[in-house]
This record gives structure tokens, C-alpha cells and sequence, in this order.
């Protein structure tokens, strides 16, 4: 067993069971990926359930060409319009659909910071109402308040749903992984946390999934620090060294965080609705 296990309870996403499920990403660029690649999961287990995903995305954008707009605050990508947006984050989501066929079209939730309460607007959310709602974020900022704190787009995004009492599952892929917190700023919130998790279940999966996508999605840019990146290497690691204690110094933010391979190749499981704000 590594020092760095966090001995909670295994969870199976094959077992969550619905008739339709809506897994969002929370907090825009490649959150999209993980909500993909979970929603990938869940379609290939309940292949009669309809499954869909999206990305939530801040609405500083100049526009959303190869989306069409179906309520105020929410996109649906346009079949008919096959131009790639010029924003990465909806580039991304275009490109997705290259590598499912049994998902449907995937979705784009604007939150704008101009609202307070509702970033996300209510009607956005009551057209999946009828759906088994899962947010997805790498790396965990959502909760440990990353570089941000409160005001980060992620958590006040998860706050939001809270707040207009959305039941959901928020899921962090790849524990640490975006490089905005340290190894005791994790732990801290998953203490905080305790009475929301549900379970942990290791990246494998995930990583399989990944891996043939990433020369079609990473960003020229950043090639070796997107988060989808980072989780492909400490899976690669954990493979290879499976009782690797080692520290993986992230490479993003030159912020010089180190955690552990075995975090980056775990995914944390919580009840939304049981989740607390951000520890002060």
C-alpha cells in the first residue's frame, strides 16, 4: 500500500445507472476531454441509455461559430457549420466528435461573470432535467480553490448548480493534475470534503481512451502541459512502477508543485449536493 493511499471506497462508474446522463465538463478547455472519456464509459455500459456531454465555458468569447444557440446561455454544435471555432476551448469540443459515433452532439453551457448566484442560468440546466447530471474536473481546483479561491470559474461554477439544487456527481479526474495545488492544500480538502466523497477509482480506463485521441486534441502551444497530457503520464508511470511513491512535478503554472504519481492517476468521486465551499 503507498503512503500516499487515500483508503477510500472503490467506485465503479459501469454501476451508475439512469436512463439519460449529461456529464459536463465545469471548468471549460480540457475538462471537456474527461467528460468525454467518462461519458465514452458510461455508453459503452448502458448502450440503450442516452448519453451526452458539454463543456461549461465563460462567456468571454467573440463568438461561437459552428454552434447554434438553443437558450440563453446554452449551444448545441451545429452539424451544418463544419468551420472550427477559433477559440481552443470550443475548437476542442468540435473535435471531439471525430471519435465517438453513439454519443450525441455535444453541448456548450456559457457562464457569465457578470452573474452572481446563477452563473449558469437556470433554463440552461432545466433542459437536462431529466438527466443524470456528472461534472467533471481535472486536477481538483474546483474544490481546493486552485489559484483562485472562491472566485475560481470552476467552483463557483459547481456552487451554482448547489445553489439551484441540481442533484449531481462531480468527479475530479487525474487528483492534482493541473498543477494549482500542493500535496497538503489537496489533503485539506479532501478532509473538508469527507462527508461528500462517495469513492476513488483509478485512471486506466480513462488513459485507454485518451491516448489515441491526444495528437488529434492536445494544443500545439502546450503540448506537454495540458492536463489530459499530465493524467497520460502518471498513468504511463503507475503501469510501469506500480508501487511508485514518486513525486510528479507538474508542469504548469511554473509553480513548482509536486504530488504524487499515484493522485494524478486517481479520479475522486463526490455527492454535489453534499459538497462545501471552498475552505477559507
Amino acid at each position: 500500500m503507498s503512503k500516499y493511499d487515500l483508503n477510500l471506497e472503490q467506485f465503479d462508474l459501469r454501476l451508475i445507472i439512469g436512463e439519460k446522463f449529461f456529464v459536463l465538463g465545469i471548468g471549460g478547455d480540457n475538462d471537456v476531454v474527461g467528460a468525454f472519456t467518462v461519458a465514452t464509459i458510461i455508453k459503452k455500459t448502458h448502450p440503450e441509455s442516452k448519453v451526452i456531454y458539454g463543456s461549461c465555458l465563460s462567456t468571454k468569447k467573440k463568438n461561437y461559430i459552428g454552434f447554434s444557440q438553443i437558450s440563453e446561455g446554452l449551444y448545441i454544435r451545429d452539424l451544418k457549420n463544419s468551420e472550427l471555432n477559433e477559440h481552443h476551448s470550443l475548437k476542442l469540443v468540435q473535435k471531439l466528435k471525430k471519435f465517438d459515433c453513439d454519443l450525441g452532439e455535444p453541448y456548450v453551457i456559457t457562464a457569465g461573470d457578470e452573474r452572481k448566484t446563477e452563473r449558469i442560468t437556470r433554463e440552461s440546466i432545466d433542459y437536462f432535467k431529466e438527466y443524470t447530471v456528472i461534472t467533471i474536473d481535472n486536477g481538483g481546483d474546483s474544490l481546493t480553490g486552485g489559484k483562485e479561491g472562491k472566485n475560481g470559474f470552476d467552483h463557483k461554477n459547481l456552487m451554482c448548480l448547489k445553489n439551484i439544487k441540481q442533484s449531481f456527481l462531480h468527479i475530479i479526474l487525474g487528483l492534482g493534475c493541473d498543477g494549482e495545488s500542493d500535496i497538503d492544500k489537496i489533503k485539506n480538502m479532501l478532509q473538508y470534503q469527507s462527508q461528500a466523497i462517495i469513492g476513488e477509482f483509478v485512471m486506466d480506463e480513462i488513459a485507454k481512451i485518451l491516448q489515441p485521441m491526444m495528437p488529434d486534441i492536445r494544443c500545439p502551444e502546450r503540448v506537454n502541459v495540458d492536463t489530459t497530457a499530465i493524467i497520460l503520464e502518471a498513468n504511463n508511470h503507475m503501469l510501469t512502477n506500480p508501487e511508485s511513491e514518486e513525486l510528479y512535478l507538474i508542469p504548469r503554472h511554473e509553480r513548482n508543485i509536486q504530488v504524487p504519481y499515484f493522485w494524478v492517476n486517481t479520479a475522486i468521486v463526490f455527492c454535489g449536493q453534499k459538497l462545501y465551499g471552498i475552505i477559507e
